[in-house]
């Protein structure tokens, strides 16, 4: 066997392999873990081999937003070198430490940099997108399996008994018109903000669907509908804000696609704004209780807390930040300093969480600095560029990235396993479609991007030979 196709077998391999843990993601992280792990070494040792059969290096080029996402992890991995080499004492159980937490979800980074590479083969691509359809799918199934069951799929599959206890908590309540007994969807997922995470990356992509087959769109509309109506059971107000403020670049994608509905949006939006002023009119409380709903809810005076910790740890720390996995101690730290002037606050702060800052900027600029929260916004704008003017193919997927990141402005979904290895997902198969769109269009003279106008020519047809 030639060296030069085994490691195309090998790459091939490591498709499946990444294939595989896209297909876990909305399962197990556990397994998702495992099956990239062998995607990157497979992926490795084709690159092995490649390079003892001298082919062509393709580099390491890192287009947008990738490049901001490794420059983020550089610059969380340069806050805790900082904060070892400050403080050399305890520098190896600061180390590990930072590898737990913040900097754990490396590999899943690498992993989105894999899917990328991966992609330069359309078979590969449409494995990997056929594996993104699959964890859609199972994400929406097992959603609805868990609306009826009082205690989360993932501990009743992994045989824990049906009994409320610490470690196998009740889920909460869905509020329904029938007399019936509903809880709120999670999936296989540990936590419902996880599952609403996953949701609000992949509706983007059922709503508008790219691909020519009949049977693939209906599809992709039906897993919207559910997902719309499992985002709302969910509960989780992040990822529905998320999801609304995606609205607008998914409507402008919406009527860059299908002409005859830039009339329509016009006219849907008039008759939004008159039942909006019906229901003022017949209901004069509606606002009020609708911002009740919105921020009302009894923890919610526990974020002010929270963002206020973050704000003042990331003013005294501006350059390197706490660093990676000390922020909960630095927050207790804070907290305690706080309370010696205010006591008469020690039980809402008591009760305020202080793993995370429920916000992904505040997070990330209390963790790593203002270069951090930087390089975070960066990977925003980036985001939001691919969504508002990148190729056809990739702005639905783009615009899923996009619910996430403004979700994350009111809860850490960056700081979430599942949430992070599934968006670097969507953004390696975005980028990928946006950089083969490119690479066609420059060397094809006759390429013509999806949704452009075809212009007449008066230039003569090329001889055919």
């Amino acid at each position: 066997m030639a060296p030069a196709s085994k490691a195309r077998r090998l790459e091939r391999a490591a498709t499946l392999a990444s294939a595989a843990a896209i297909a876990a993601m909305a399962i197990s992280i556990s397994a998702t873990q495992i099956c990239i792990g062998l995607s990157i070494a497979l992926f490795f040792f084709s690159m092995v081999y490649s390079g003892r059969e001298g082919a062509q290096k393709t580099g390491l080029h890192l287009p947008p937003p990738l490049r901001e996402g490794a420059l983020l992890a550089c610059g969380l991995i340069l806050s805790l070198l900082y904060h070892c080499v400050r403080d050399p004492g305890p520098w190896l159980r600061q180390f590990l430490a930072g590898a737990n937490s913040e900097l754990s979800d490396l590999p899943l980074f690498l992993f989105g940099f894999l899917v990328f590479r991966l992609t330069r083969h359309e078979d590969q691509r449409r494995i990997l997108e056929g594996a993104l359809l699959v964890c859609g799918c199972v994400l929406i199934v097992s959603g609805v399996a868990s609306v009826f069951s009082e205690f989360r799929l993932e501990r009743l599959l992994t045989g824990v008994p049906p009994v409320a206890s610490a470690a196998n908590r009740p889920q909460h309540p869905l509020e329904w018109p029938i007399h019936a007994r509903l809880f709120r969807p999670t999936g296989l997922m540990n936590t419902r903000l996880t599952y609403a995470g996953m949701l609000v990356l992949l509706l983007p992509g059922w709503i508008a669907p790219q691909e020519t087959s009949a049977r693939l769109r209906y599809l992709k509309w039906s897993l919207a509908i559910a997902g719309i109506v499992l985002l709302l059971a969910n509960g989780s107000r992040s990822a529905q804000v998320g999801f609304v403020l995606s609205l607008p670049a998914l409507a402008l994608l919406l009527m860059h696609k299908h002409t005859r509905l830039r009339w329509a949006f016009p006219g849907v939006a008039a008759v939004v704004l008159l039942g909006a002023a019906l229901l003022l009119f017949a209901y004069p409380t509606a606002p009020a209780r609708a911002f009740e709903l919105l921020v009302g809810r009894h923890t919610d005076y526990s974020r002010l807390i929270i963002w206020s910790t973050a704000g003042d740890l990331t003013a005294a720390n501006p350059l390197f930040g706490v660093g990676p996995g000390n922020y909960e101690a630095a927050s207790l730290s804070w907290r305690s300093d706080f309370l010696i002037e205010h006591p008469e606050l020690w039980y809402y702060f008591e009760n305020a969480p202080r793993g995370h800052a429920h916000n992904d900027l505040l997070h990330l600029a209390a963790v790593g600095g203002l270069p951090v929260a930087l390089l975070f916004l960066a990977l925003c704008f980036q985001v939001a560029r691919g969504a508002l003017n990148g190729a056809t193919r990739a702005r639905s997927l783009f615009i899923g990235c996009l619910a996430l990141l403004g979700a994350g402005f009111a809860q850490c979904y960056y700081q979430d396993d599942e949430v992070v290895s599934l968006f670097w997902v969507v953004a390696a198969l975005a980028t990928g479609a946006q950089t083969d769109t490119r690479r066609s269009s420059h060397f094809d003279p006759h390429f013509e991007s999806p949704g452009a106008e075809v212009r007449p020519t008066d230039s003569p047809a090329p001889p055919a030979y």
